[in-house]
């Protein structure tokens, strides 16, 4: 490690010396006021760098999955709110028009309550993470529903092109829980 810059250097140098004099891991030191040999060895198994990297890629694994869920809570908050205003203008445009508006504003309610738990798995993914597979579902449900329309030719290919944001989304989530440590796992 000498005279080699890496930024968790300084992290590694305050944890040793955050150790008391002596300190023996499991119990009081038998080698008297400076440790022993097998205390020193114990430190650098403990306190290594490599350890202290694994925390710090641990981190950005967790940054990671805040950043998809906090986008893609937001992005399905902005493009799903607008709709709760746009019912007679969807009829207009892609007839008929909405015969069941019970079924129209349920789909934007739970849609809307889907990216409410987006934003809140933003804040500890890794404590909500059994909350991610499920919001992979989600996302793949109407990416699924989508295609098949789309191949019974009952939806326009710009709608197709729109939601297949859904698949990127699922995919993205997908990898943040593979790269996101449960807290039990870590506890």
């Amino acid at each position: 490690m000498a005279g080699q810059h890496v930024p968790y250097a300084a992290a590694y140098r305050r944890a040793i010396a955050a150790i008391p004099t002596g300190f023996a891991f499991g119990g009081p030191s038998r080698a008297g006021r400076n440790g022993g040999e097998k205390e020193a060895r114990m430190h650098q198994i403990i306190f290594s760098p490599a350890h202290l990297r694994i925390a710090a890629i641990g981190g950005v694994r967790v940054k990671f999955a805040k950043i998809v869920f906090l986008v893609a809570g937001i992005y399905g908050l902005l493009i799903l709110t607008p709709i709760y205003f746009m019912e007679g203008r969807i009829g207009r445009d892609n007839p008929p028009a909405i015969t069941h508006p019970e079924y129209f504003y349920g789909f934007l309610g739970a849609g809307l309550a889907w990216q409410v738990l987006f934003l809140v798995l933003s804040g500890d993914p890794a404590r909500y993470r059994a909350m991610i597979l499920p919001s992979v579902l989600e996302k793949i449900s109407y990416g699924i529903a989508l295609l098949v329309l789309y191949s019974q030719q009952r939806l326009a290919f710009s709608v197709l092109a729109i939601g297949s944001v859904d698949w990127i989304f699922a995919f993205l989530f997908l990898a943040a829980y593979f790269t996101t440590k449960s807290v039990r796992a870590s506890a």
